[in-house]
């Protein structure tokens, strides 16, 4: 993001948002197993309180998460990549506008 400095990457909609909103210069994500990290990012919370300790817990997607605010205040969300959190019911992905799961890159069931 050329918002952190990037002098390869050109981001004028990212820096738009880290000019009138927030920008994370200093952020730390305590566990660094995918799946608990994943969800530790989405939640904003420890592992512990979100449920997602191990590389074989399911995310429970009903619960607060950075995107369902994001869309709530108007902005439009998007996942591309790696879920790693479970599949079906309320395990699946929520509150992205967009989303494309490489499902061959460790999707648990």
């Amino acid at each position: 993001m050329s918002c952190y400095g990037s002098r390869i990457n050109e981001t004028p909609n990212l820096d738009r948002i880290a000019e009138e909103g927030m920008r994370l210069d200093n952020c730390f994500c305590t566990n660094f197993i995918c799946a608990p990290s994943r969800a530790s990012i989405l939640t904003c919370l420890y592992n512990h309180e979100n449920g997602v300790k191990t590389l074989g817990d399911k995310f429970d997607s009903r619960q607060p998460t950075v995107q369902r605010i994001l869309r709530a205040n108007g902005n439009q969300t998007a996942l591309f990549g790696k879920w790693h959190l479970g599949h079906g019911g309320h395990h699946n992905p929520a509150d992205f506008d967009q989303c494309t799961i490489f499902r061959s890159q460790g999707l648990l069931s």
